[in-house]
């Protein structure tokens, strides 16, 4: 029935704190010849400041808003937005009546690096960031991150190789930065491994992570990997220690620290491990009396507050189908076995 059709999904979740506050989305973009269809994990009204913003900043790209439980789903055609309008983000606070260029450019800034579907920026956004520049190498990633973030001037949504993207930074990012964020993929975990991370040659993404920071400068780092990185946690946090540079007539270095989160502690329900980074430019963390350990205090003693859920608690709202009961029928479209896009009646 539709000839182009992808569906890809990324849950994600943020440190919870003064400066990085953690939250857990699900986002998920289909694309159906030229329209997207964008699910929000935030319940808002047909006459919501974000959809009112939505339908003026994307030139009638929305063609139906309509709500799901807790979630909102926005139906957008192909009339994608200028970079006019891309360059202003969306207010998604519903309490707030405007949404002035002042207060956009009084958001901090964040990077995306090796940015996927763009679930971490997604979190960010929601906190009140704004989406200076997301990279990635994978096309499927950059194609699926500009329709889950259709308010991102899609100049600013890179696909290449970040060792590229380094040689033309300046130009590429001409904002000051305060946050960069990243899961640079890192190969080199074996325990047999006696070198150092950073001076293994399959973990060149990892050290062109390290470059990234020493080049942009920002405030903040938050860094994500996969729990097996642990063993070489004490690395990571050398290699970040040791990234100093001089801006402006001032040398900065940062301050580190890492923690072990569960997404299950954040309302997510899925348990997954992962490990997390975060580092403070010492001047900053000096200013705001602010430490790494102090955001992960925070992020854990909020994250008791979340509500625990299970893939039952997740499923629970999706109409039950029967099984098809002839072969081969994947990609018929029925009402009881299934349609491949449908708006879910049940609840």
């Amino acid at each position: 029935m539709y000839s182009h059709f992808h569906i890809t999904g990324k849950m994600s979740y943020l440190l919870l704190s003064a400066l990085l506050l953690t939250s857990s989305f699900v986002s998920i973009s289909s694309r159906l010849h030229h329209s997207s269809v964008i699910i929000l994990g935030q319940k808002l009204h047909a006459n919501s400041t974000m959809t009112k913003n939505l339908q003026m900043r994307l030139e009638k790209g929305v063609e139906q808003v309509f709500n799901v439980e807790n979630c909102t789903c926005i139906i957008m055609s192909g009339g994608a937005a200028t970079d006019t309008d891309k360059d202003t983000d969306i207010n998604t606070d519903t309490n707030t009546n405007t949404n002035t260029n002042t207060d956009n450019d009084k958001k901090p800034n964040i990077v995306d690096f090796f940015c996927g579907a763009g679930g971490l920026s997604l979190g960010f956004f929601q906190a009140g960031y704004k989406i200076a520049f997301a990279n990635d190498i994978e096309k499927v990633c950059i194609e699926t991150y500009k329709y889950n973030h259709p308010w991102v001037n899609d100049k600013k949504i890179v696909h290449g190789n970040i060792k590229e993207v380094l040689k033309d930074l300046k130009n590429l990012i001409n904002v000051d930065i305060d946050v960069v964020a990243g899961g640079p993929p890192c190969q080199g975990f074996s325990s047999a491994n006696q070198q150092r991370i950073i001076n293994d040659p399959r973990n060149t993404l990892y050290k062109d992570f390290l470059l990234a920071i020493k080049n942009i400068g920002p405030k903040v780092i938050l860094m994500e990997n996969v729990r097996g990185m642990l063993p070489y946690a004490d690395q990571v946090l050398e290699d970040i220690r040791s990234i100093s540079y001089n801006k402006n007539g001032k040398h900065y270095s940062y301050d580190v620290k890492f923690r072990l989160l569960s997404s299950e502690d954040f309302g997510v329900a899925q348990k997954r491990i992962r490990l997390f980074f975060i580092g403070i430019r010492k001047d900053i963390s000096c200013e705001k009396k602010t430490t790494p350990d102090m955001i992960f205090d925070d992020a854990i003693k909020i994250s008791s507050t979340f509500n625990k859920y299970t893939l039952g608690d997740a499923l629970s709202y999706i109409k039950p189908l029967d099984a098809p009961r002839i072969k081969n029928q994947t990609e018929i479209d029925h009402e009881t076995t299934g349609k491949k896009v449908d708006i879910n009646s049940y609840i």
